[in-house]
């Protein structure tokens, strides 16, 4: 019993808010260096967000690149990466070039919309 409770316990822990970025044709695994751009607005709110706190992010891939309007429910995968934000370089056009490095592996709970950001409330998951 005691050691269900310790896994449950941790599993409370783990869970987090973070604001999401959804990614067109590329993934973010844990350890891996990324560059994209960001252009949408929703994106580029997320990234200001995240640089206001503690420079965590949650990304995850769209089901359909071509897909400009994000629906949380139906347009995304459930799995993604938490990210730090290691660099953003604000280019012409309101286009901003961010480097990534993947944390760890987070699955989404639960998704809302607050202030024009995406929010997710996640959990780890554990590496095998």
């Amino acid at each position: 019993m005691q050691g269900f409770l310790n896994e449950v316990m941790e599993d409370v822990m783990n869970r987090m808010n973070l604001p999401i970025l959804s990614l067109r044709g590329v993934n973010v695994f844990p350890k891996m260096f990324l560059h994209f751009d960001a252009k949408r607005a929703i994106s580029v709110a997320a990234l200001d967000e995240a640089m206001n706190k503690d420079q965590i992010l949650f990304v995850v891939a769209q089901k359909d690149a071509s897909v400009e309007e994000v629906d949380i429910n139906a347009d995304i995968y459930s799995v993604g990466t938490i990210v730090k934000i290691k660099q953003i370089v604000k280019l012409p056009g309101g286009i901003s070039r961010v480097l990534v490095e993947g944390i760890h592996r987070g699955k989404i709970i639960l998704s809302n919309k607050a202030n024009n950001i995406l929010w997710e409330r996640l959990s780890k998951l554990k590496v095998r």
